[in-house]
């Protein structure tokens, strides 16, 4: 099965070439001439090949939920050429056709078991797995819970979220803040009494998937956390 590049008629290293060409133009803040108009047409053709494959993983997401029988949101997303060469400038070791998030989908789930039910059906389907991601037997760092699975689809590269309410709720409260302070809390650059904070929380949210309660000991550091962050945030020095 071709790749999204072979598809647009394009070597890897072409279309590698048009997303350093399109970084080097984002941090120098040069005015956009032949080849950074040439480099963007590329990125957005590499990007347009995801879309089929996309949709062929979503309906087989939203079957594997429908067998499972819970109750889930299910959302899909092609990352935007401006998204992509920001990720291009946060990790510069990284070629766009190494990105195996170019083209993702995400369920919402009750609970951890509805997770590990959907995970195992996907795995039974057609998609090729390529990589396994389980950042709730082993959380991020920054405290980040899901499941993450990478599976191919018709030569391309399509990544798939497994999260409960909770972490969900997680998320969205880092996007929150990165987009209200213009942190950059996903990748844990930020305030360290914030990302403190959302260690905790994500600890104690963690515990209450698991076992419907956070601990005594996890609710008096997420207290203590939380009014730390606040007094931060207000107090507003060196945001």
């Amino acid at each position: 099965m071709a790749t999204p590049h072979e598809r647009i008629g394009l070597s890897r290293s072409q279309v590698d070439r048009a997303g350093e060409i399109l970084r080097a133009w984002t941090l120098e803040g040069l005015l956009a001439g032949p080849a950074e108009q040439d480099a963007s047409r590329i990125v957005n053709a590499y990007r347009s090949e995801f879309k089929s494959p996309l949709r062929s993983v979503v309906m087989g997401l939203r079957s594997a939920v429908r067998t499972a029988g819970v109750e889930v949101v299910v959302a899909e997303r092609l990352k935007r050429q401006p998204r992509l060469v920001g990720k291009l400038i946060r990790f510069p070791n990284i070629r766009l056709t190494q990105m195996q998030d170019v083209a993702g989908c995400r369920a919402i789930l009750p609970n951890l078991a509805a997770v590990d039910e959907v995970r195992r059906r996907i795995e039974r389907q057609k998609s090729e797995i390529v990589k396994v991601n389980d950042y709730n037997t082993t959380p991020r760092s920054s405290g980040y819970r899901a499941v993450h699975i990478v599976v191919r689809r018709d030569g391309a590269l399509v990544e798939i979220q497994l999260r409960t309410a909770s972490q969900q709720r997680w998320a969205m409260l880092v996007e929150d803040l990165d987009a209200t302070y213009r942190f950059q809390l996903k990748d844990e650059n930020g305030p360290e009494e914030v990302l403190e904070y959302l260690r905790v929380y994500a600890l104690g949210l963690s515990e209450i998937d698991r076992t419907g309660a956070a601990e005594d000991e996890t609710r008096r550091r997420m207290e203590s956390a939380l009014f730390n962050a606040q007094r931060r945030l207000i107090a507003g020095d060196n945001l």
